[in-house]
């Protein structure tokens, strides 16, 4: 098995041809997200109670994001098959900026959650303070190198 990545941080998928791929010797089969519909298997649940693609649904969101995998009867023959992957992208505008993000022209990444910008807080999180972006405590945190020492008296 082997995973076609996309190169870009946001672009449309326009197409993905996979008749090449298939054509190899050993190559067993090419799946995306047009394969995973029918079976309802293209978003799936998180933890944090969102969905997420399992591969990249017409668009890309972050670069990397795997657009489509290989399956062969070795790592060579979906090596090869990664290769003759071709992907037609329309790059869309990025934001890496997590408070841009939120400006209302900022790029829509998932148009399913456009204008949803809430910010969501747990008891842990509510008390704290945030100055561009990092958290301003009163005290560094504990670990082992800087707890305060015992003073035993002991011998």
């Amino acid at each position: 098995m082997d995973i076609v990545r996309s190169p870009l941080a946001h672009a449309r998928i326009k197409a993905i041809h996979k008749e090449e791929a298939l054509k190899i010797p050993g190559v067993l089969a090419v799946l995306t997200a047009e394969d995973l519909k029918p079976l309802k298997l293209h978003w799936m649940p998180t933890l944090a109670g969102d969905v997420a693609a399992v591969l990249a649904d017409e668009k890309v969101h972050f670069q990397m994001q795997e657009v489509a995998v290989v399956i062969a009867e070795n790592r060579y023959a979906a090596a090869d098959g990664k290769e003759a992957v071709q992907v037609e992208y329309e790059e869309l505008p990025v934001v890496i900026d997590p408070v841009k993000a939120l400006l209302p022209d900022a790029p829509v990444l998932r148009e399913d959650l456009a204008g949803k910008t809430e910010v969501r807080t747990d008891s842990a999180t509510t008390p704290m303070k945030f100055s561009l972006g990092r958290p301003v405590t009163k005290k560094p945190p504990t670990s082992p190198s800087n707890r305060p020492k015992s003073r035993s008296n002991k011998t």
